[in-house]
């Protein structure tokens, strides 16, 4: 009898530990901008995710955007060299998640990339930059909240970029998604 009531509160301490995580993660939500409209009343709120950043001068940021309960993911892209080709609209951005599915997005609009010299040390580099908005449904940011992104890949126009997200920078992308749905 004393094992089995050693075990339950045994059991009960480790579910009452890792809710508090639980209930830790939840508190982590902050966003770069969050408002409720004073006329519609609808909220709106954004998060930035830096999906690919460091070596060679090339990020990837994300904004995960709500108004209401409309969605949108905003994508800054700079890419080290002259790029001439234009995100057209529909071109798709792809995640790959861990547990295998895919999340596949599409340019809401085109855009066109500014190109600009940047200088390290003291060598010129070129860099060009690109902005264009997504569009995302709830059900597929709930796919992304559910497992990990192993894997991006952006289509500008005839070109292919892949990248890897590390676990680290993955883990904190899915909680910034959870964030957003909330």
């Amino acid at each position: 009898m004393k094992n089995i009531q050693l075990y339950f509160i045994v059991g009960l301490a480790t579910v009452l530990f890792f809710s508090s995580f639980e209930v830790q993660a939840q508190k982590k939500c902050k966003f770069d901008f969050e408002e409720t409209d004073p006329f519609s009343g609808k909220t709106k709120k954004s998060n930035t995710s830096t999906l690919v950043a460091g070596l060679g001068y090339e990020t990837w940021l994300v904004g995960w955007n709500r108004e209401g309960d409309t969605f949108y993911m905003g994508m800054l892209a700079t890419l080290q060299g002259e790029f001439n080709t234009t995100i057209n609209q529909g071109d798709s951005i792809m995640f790959k998640l861990a547990d295998g599915n895919m999340v596949v997005i599409h340019a809401k609009e085109s855009s066109t990339p500014i190109t600009n010299v940047s200088t390290a040390s003291t060598k010129p580099v070129i860099l060009s930059t690109y902005r264009c908005n997504y569009t995302i449904t709830k059900e597929e940011l709930e796919m992304l909240s559910n497992s990990v992104i192993t894997h991006v890949r952006m289509n500008i126009a005839d070109k292919v970029l892949q990248k890897e997200l590390k676990e680290k920078k993955a883990l904190k992308v899915q909680n910034d998604i959870k964030c957003i749905l909330k």
